[in-house]
């Protein structure tokens, strides 16, 4: 957390369908006030009782692996979701999003959390992202994939369905992504989401400590 009178770093994606502009700049606090990690990154926590279901456990999905199922196969534990797609030549997004999967995941193992959650990263461009290009794709970066921890396609209908219903910062021209952004969501054991980091610089020491409050039923 940063105090205020503490210069800190700020990496924010900007806007859902802007110019894909990356801020990367010290920000001055003012004195008197006070700023954590969260006001900057996070969404508000979504309690237990105020979460929804959402109508995505249907959709089928095939693997790094080319294994198929279907995303509620998935989601029956606390799941966190980023989206990718092998075309995007902004090594700033989809590139650094799945590095930081990679690292989310040596956090987690090295908390002993590994086994209580899954890192699921999902293409937005399925129709050109063979399994052999998202496996590639998610082993150049660190990702170790197995069980927890996966790279996925899913058919073009059930992308439109999920990326409404999480909401994900995509727009596409022609079926093909022209601008998007950069997100980490959380979802609990039933597929419900808790809460979204809306940057490359989510802190994973803070998200598994997310992660721990999930599994402890808040």
């Amino acid at each position: 957390q940063a105090q205020l009178g503490e210069a800190y770093q700020v990496v924010r994606e900007l806007g859902r369908g802007g110019m894909g502009v990356i801020f990367l700049g010290l920000a001055l606090l003012d004195p008197g006030q006070s700023s954590t990690w969260e006001d900057k990154l996070v969404t508000p926590w979504i309690e237990p009782g105020e979460r929804r279901p959402l109508n995505i456990v249907d959709i089928r999905y095939t693997n790094q692996d080319g294994a198929t199922g279907v995303l509620g196969g998935l989601m029956n534990k606390p799941t966190f979701v980023a989206f990718f797609y092998t075309r995007c030549q902004n090594a700033a997004k989809c590139s650094m999003t799945m590095s930081r999967l990679a690292a989310l995941q040596r956090t987690l193992r090295a908390q002993g959390l590994d086994s209580k959650a899954r890192v699921l990263g999902i293409t937005y461009e399925p129709q050109f992202d063979t399994p052999d290009r998202i496996h590639r794709f998610g082993s150049d970066r660190g990702l170790v994939f197995g069980p927890d921890a996966q790279a996925l396609r899913t058919d073009t209908d059930g992308l439109k369905r999920l990326v409404d219903v999480i909401e994900a910062p995509v727009n596409y021209n022609a079926g093909w992504v022209n601008t998007h952004g950069v997100e980490l969501s959380l979802f609990d054991g039933g597929g419900r989401l808790v809460r979204k980091y809306h940057s490359i610089a989510w802190e994973n020491s803070a998200v598994a400590a997310d992660l721990k409050r999930v599994v402890s039923g808040r």
